[in-house]
């Protein structure tokens, strides 16, 4: 940071800006200064020179160290800004720190000005350094608070108690606002057993206290809106310590089309398993013909099997003829038609 260091001097005598940067050369740093005497100088220069240190005589004419620490305040304040001052009392020098200058040096000890700078550019270049992780870190902040309340499923963290009971929620996410119906001061405000039932509250803290303090799980649930509607759930569960705190991490997934599709499901199988004892039964129950194979219904009318499982079952019927059935009336069409033309040549013959 030294190699190509920018001093901006604030000095209305050209004699002590020298001075000090003869002093400052003999300390072995290397640097380029530019020297102002007025507010629109030292104005211009802090856009045009980009000084990385300003050194301010506490007493130019008419703008001084305190009005140009004013003004590096909200214009650049991760310069740090060094007053240098002929004579200045211990109370006008606290209250330049106060101000928010980095240091001070008296003009009759200058041999402090090398190290002050040399601290003064460390101190800068850490603080640009934490402002830089700093930054990062809130960028990496708003990704994760992005992704996290952008997720399909509900989110939402809550304390675990000594005796292992679920406590007070201490975050959610976007989507468990949206299914619960409520808005996120609110969730925060409340205790896990606020949104859940009594039965699944019971449930919960049984399987917490089995797990300790570690450990996942999953399990379904009920978790009731704000609205009082009851919103089943799968529940991925993890416990782990934060701060020095037992907490628990809960993903959960609304199943209420998982349950449906269940439930259709369940109730399909329920009516092909009663279809299928019905068929069962007439199969038990069925008086048929020994000679027609007709059966007889409950009237006591004999139906053909067509209609009679046409109208006692889903089935429906298409007509053809087997190959054992095909070879035997092929032969009885073939010797009735020989038999029929025998008969007319013998007749032809008489």
């Amino acid at each position: 940071m030294e190699n190509k260091l920018r001093i901006l001097i604030l000095e209305d005598d050209p004699s002590d800006a020298e001075l000090a940067e003869s002093t400052l050369r003999r300390g072995s740093i290397e640097f380029t200064a530019r020297r102002v005497d007025t507010k629109e100088a030292f104005l211009r220069a802090l856009d045009e020179f980009s000084p990385d240190v300003i050194l301010a005589d506490y007493s130019v004419p008419s703008f001084g160290g305190m009005a140009a620490l004013d003004i590096c305040q909200r214009r650049c304040p991760q310069v740090p800004v060094i007053v240098v001052s002929g004579t200045i009392g211990e109370e006008f020098a606290i209250e330049t720190l106060k101000q928010g200058a980095t240091d001070y040096v008296l003009k009759h000890r200058l041999s402090r000005l090398t190290p002050v700078v040399r601290r003064a550019l460390r101190e800068a270049e850490g603080r640009v350094k934490r402002s830089l992780m700093e930054e990062a870190l809130r960028e990496n902040e708003r990704k994760f608070r992005e992704l996290f309340n952008n997720l399909y499923d509900a989110v939402f963290l809550y304390q675990l108690t000594k005796d292992f009971k679920p406590g007070r929620i201490l975050e959610v996410n976007d989507t468990t606002c949206r299914l619960l119906g409520y808005e996120r001061y609110e969730l925060l405000e409340m205790s896990r057993g606020s949104i859940e039932t009594k039965e699944g509250m019971d449930e919960l803290t049984k399987i917490l206290r089995n797990r300790g303090e570690s450990g996942s799980f999953t399990f379904e649930t009920t978790l009731i809106s704000k609205l009082g509607a009851k919103i089943p759930f799968e529940i991925n569960t993890r416990i782990f310590n934060m701060k020095g705190e037992s907490v628990v991490l809960s993903i959960a997934r609304d199943i209420t089309d998982r349950r449906q599709a269940q439930a259709a499901q369940e109730k399909l199988i329920q009516e092909l398993q009663g279809a299928l004892a019905q068929v069962k039964s007439l199969k038990g129950l069925l008086p048929i013909c020994s000679w027609c194979k007709r059966i007889r219904d409950d009237k006591g009318y004999w139906l053909e099997v067509e209609a009679y499982l046409h109208d006692h079952t889903d089935a429906d019927f298409s007509h053809g003829i087997c190959p054992e059935c095909t070879a035997k009336y092929k032969k009885m069409v073939i010797d009735r038609r020989t038999g029929r033309a025998v008969q007319s040549g013998s007749s032809g013959g008489e």
